[in-house]
């Protein structure tokens, strides 16, 4: 129904209103009260008319069909930028994962390498060791020989004994004989051949000889007996030597790969934070999406609010103008002619 048409039909029912009114004896303030009821009660009827006529209406329902396409693309925004977030997360922790373990992996080869390294070179030193320890053996093992014979000397008992020994040896009377034999070639050509002073040599000749072979051979004992100490000092000072410097090597060698840990722990720790400053980042960027996104939402809804409101009180604006003019033609006879 056209808004003229609509007008026309509240006009006569507020011509009604006033005819009675007159039969009825009611005052002109009845009158007037009764037609502005009755035009206030048609009031929404007429404004959809009116809406319908000037195509607020229509332009309502495509604010609406609008604000429910905006919104249906808002949540699509929101769920696309949860995927891609989520997908993104997805490939940061597995490129953390990766890069952790080529750093564990990088770390285990080279450590292996190392210790493959250090063994073989450990092992060498142990075969030019057993070597030079075995060359240093023969002299070292003199000590052992001489040190019994060279103690049992060093008493008066013992010494004794090896002086029986020189006396009962071959060594000795060969040469005691030797001596004996030019001593009494001499006494001899001196015509003392029986005398108490070659009896003396002779006995002089006899002991000298026997001291003289223990002296030297108490000396070559103890000579013998230095050279393995001499032997067993230097395989000691070899032995400590070589032990120190293999200690030395396992000790660099740890230290090396303390520093390769430490390293390793350092550039792992660096890329927890840097995951974690990524993760960060899109998680932010995502939320600021989202909120970026019920902002629209939230602005297009106060706007259509807002247009709504104005259209509605444009509409009754022009109907309270329209219902005054119906008044007025009531009372001047518009509506009765």
């Amino acid at each position: 129904m056209g808004l003229k048409k609509k007008i026309r039909k509240v006009g006569k029912r507020v011509g009604k209103a006033a005819a009675f009114a007159a039969t009825g004896g009611l005052s002109d303030d009845s009158v007037r009260g009764t037609m502005t009821g009755g035009l206030s009660g048609n009031l929404d009827y007429i404004e959809d008319g009116f809406n319908e006529v000037t195509g607020v209406a229509a332009a309502q329902r495509a604010q609406e069909r609008a604000l429910a396409g905006l919104e249906g693309n808002i949540a699509e925004g929101q769920a696309l930028s949860e995927v891609g977030t989520q997908q993104q997360l997805d490939s940061l922790d597995q490129t953390y994962g990766d890069q952790r373990g080529q750093y564990q992996s990088a770390l285990g080869n080279a450590n292996n390498y190392d210790q493959q390294a250090l063994n073989q070179y450990m092992q060498a030193q142990q075969g030019n060791i057993n070597n030079i320890s075995g060359m240093l053996d023969p002299q070292a093992a003199l000590q052992g020989q001489f040190m019994g014979s060279v103690a049992d000397a060093s008493t008066l008992d013992g010494y004794g004994n090896m002086l029986n020994d020189v006396r009962n040896s071959d060594t000795y009377n060969s040469l005691l004989g030797e001596r004996m034999g030019a001593a009494q070639n001499q006494f001899a050509d001196a015509g003392l051949r029986r005398s108490t002073t070659a009896g003396e040599q002779s006995a002089d000749i006899a002991q000298n000889t026997l001291l003289d072979l223990g002296n030297q051979n108490y000396n070559r004992q103890m000579g013998m007996l230095n050279m393995g100490n001499q032997g067993v000092m230097n395989q000691a000072n070899y032995l400590g030597n070589a032990n120190t410097n293999l200690n030395n090597m396992n000790m660099n060698q740890q230290n090396m790969m303390n520093q390769r840990g430490y390293g390793n722990a350092m550039g792992v720790g660096d890329l927890i934070g840097d995951t974690g400053v990524n993760r960060r980042n899109l998680m932010g960027a995502n939320t600021s999406n989202q909120m970026n996104l019920l902002g629209q939402l939230g602005q297009a809804q106060a706007a259509s609010q807002i247009a709504q409101g104005q259209n509605t009180m444009n509409t009754r604006l022009g109907l309270l103008g329209a219902g005054a003019n119906v008044l007025g033609g009531a009372f001047t006879g518009g509506f009765f002619n």
